[in-house]
């Protein structure tokens, strides 16, 4: 008989503990009970927390082993997870203080993390174990009650034997456990968003040996304009309305020391055919031309019936030799990184790309064999809303122009017309545009004294005879990226080259749009005009501006 009690001892606690259940909490703050319930899934060893807030993100409670699991789904499916020891060194204050929610008894303790103060109720002893959170002290048991500062409240306000709707505490077969919480954090965070890489440490130099073809295949890497040029012809998801659509280059120079300017520019395939074959031809000059006052014709600059200009996504600038030249250039108190990163929201174009078939391209024009080492990326953040874009709304985007000269080996020449002439174009809607805005991207250069580059010059937009905008674009920050900039020349004063205030440009850095608001456009044609007093030549030193204007609206 005494075995017997002594077998029954030993199986009742195990009998108990592997109990399956299940708890529903509720959620207040500031008393408002809010409408979303949490359930944790108790299967007689591990609790699952199901907050009903983010499918791809898991918590579990390991009671066998002590210790709590954190999930995250990548893109591929797969999980990447972390274990945690039960937190033993936060101290505990425990109280002498009763409560009974959702029918349970429960002891008082308060501890506080990250000047926060939690007050936990707990029961020891029920057979259902869970917790509303993994960081709110699993080892007490069953957490029936957490009070954040007093006024954030989780509380059970059920607990039960048996299963809930169907809900299983089960851990996914496959997981990669990250070795530590930072790799964790990492994965956390990239799984919250997609990412769709376009360039992987492609070279972008100047050589004659890549072949001119047609791209024609998908997700493939071309080379255009002496290698100045990447191409690839990719297959964009649909965007959805409350998408945010970011940008991100990483470059670094494999030879080349001096600052560039770089674009990244894209254009549908169903309208991109002239811009190819000019491509496959190495030859500019079998485009539409813009004819300027100085007679110099400038060729795929603006949009024509026959032409679109490519839609230019980002304008970035190469510093001088990161990557390269790092070694070589030793200061005591810098440390060069291995290569500079450029971020841009571009959530007022997705509806130009979404769901499309398109050419995504980027230029840095270099003379070097060596150029640049490049990588491109678009992300995608879900549920951010086009409320915090401007014209995060317009369906309408036309490219109207873009100076920029991403193409000089294939007789593209410098956006110069401004020194005798205004930059016109003239553009027919078909329908009233509403909300219009015109993206506008403005850049001076000249690297001499008294080029524009470092002279601040007026840019002047004219809509239809009337001047809707005047600004100095002008940027007086860049010294704060001298440390990308290994080899800028030092000067005597002791400033650098890359020290010096542009014309809204930094050696590192990218060069942002502004959304000049041009109202609601009615159906007809239309006359834009812009106008810099860009300064003369001065011997063989001569100055350009890289201007580009988007229009885009709601139709």
């Amino acid at each position: 008989m005494k075995r017997i009690v002594f077998l029954a001892a030993l199986i009742l606690p195990f009998f108990l503990s592997a109990q399956k259940g299940y708890i529903v909490y509720k959620t207040m703050y500031n008393g408002e009970v809010s409408e979303r319930r949490s359930v944790v899934v108790f299967d007689g060893t591990i609790a699952e927390i199901n907050a009903g807030t983010d499918t791809r993100e898991k918590n579990y409670i390991d009671y066998k082993n002590k210790q709590t699991i954190q999930l995250v789904k990548n893109q591929d499916g797969s999980y990447t997870g972390l274990r945690s020891p039960f937190e033993e060194s936060t101290v505990l204050k425990k109280e002498n203080i009763t409560e009974t929610i959702a029918g349970v008894v429960c002891k008082k303790a308060t501890f506080v993390v990250n000047s926060n103060t939690i007050e936990l109720f707990y029961n020891e002893d029920h057979p259902v174990k869970g917790a509303p959170s993994i960081g709110y002290m699993p080892q007490l048991g069953t957490i029936l009650k957490a009070v954040r500062n007093g006024n954030s409240i989780v509380q059970a306000v059920e607990i039960n034997q048996g299963t809930y709707k169907g809900l299983k505490a089960e851990l996914p077969p496959n997981v990669h456990y990250a070795a530590n919480r930072a790799a964790f954090t990492r994965s956390a965070i990239e799984s919250r968003f997609t990412t769709i890489n376009i360039f992987n440490n492609d070279t972008i130099n100047f050589s004659d040996k890549y072949p001119k073809v047609l791209p024609d295949k998908l997700n493939q890497v071309y080379h255009y304009a002496n290698g100045n040029i990447l191409l690839k012809k990719i297959k964009l998801p649909v965007f959805k309305s409350s998408d945010a659509v970011f940008i991100t280059v990483t470059q670094r120079s494999n030879g080349d020391a001096y600052d560039r300017t770089g674009v990244v520019f894209a254009i549908p395939v169903d309208q991109g055919a002239p811009l190819i074959n000019a491509f496959k031809a190495n030859d500019l000059k079998v485009l539409p031309a813009y004819k300027a006052a100085n007679g110099k014709h400038y060729y795929a600059m603006v949009d024509h019936k026959s032409f679109t200009v490519p839609y230019e996504l980002m304008r970035f600038f190469t510093p001088f030799g990161i990557g390269a030249y790092n070694e070589r250039s030793q200061i005591e108190g810098y440390s060069w990184p291995d290569s500079a990163s450029y971020s841009q929201e571009i959530t007022d174009m997705k509806t130009a790309l979404s769901g499309r078939e398109v050419y995504m391209m980027m230029s840095v024009n270099n003379y070097d064999a060596g150029g640049h080492v490049v990588s491109l990326d678009l992300k995608v953040y879900p549920g951010s809303g086009n409320k915090n874009a401007i014209a995060g709304n317009a369906n309408f985007h036309k490219m109207l122009f873009n100076t920029t000269n991403v193409a000089e080996s294939m007789g593209q020449g410098l956006g110069d017309m401004f020194g005798t002439d205004s930059l016109k174009v003239a553009f027919t809607l078909d329908k009233p545009l509403k909300d219009a805005y015109l993206r506008y991207v403005s850049t001076g250069w000249g690297g001499w004294g008294n080029g524009d580059e470092f002279l601040p010059k007026i840019n002047d937009i004219f809509l239809n005879g009337i001047k809707v905008f005047s600004f100095i674009p002008w940027r007086s920050d860049c010294v704060t990226y001298r440390n990308l900039n290994p080899v800028s020349g030092n000067f005597g004063n002791g400033l650098s080259s890359s020290d010096l205030s542009r014309s809204n440009w930094c050696p590192g850095t990218t060069t942002n749009p502004i959304h000049i608001p041009l109202g609601d456009l009615k159906p007809g044609k239309h006359l834009l005009k812009v106008a810099i007093p860009m300064g003369k030549p001065e011997g063989s030193s001569y100055s350009g501006w890289n201007v580009s204007g988007l229009l885009e609206g709601v139709q």
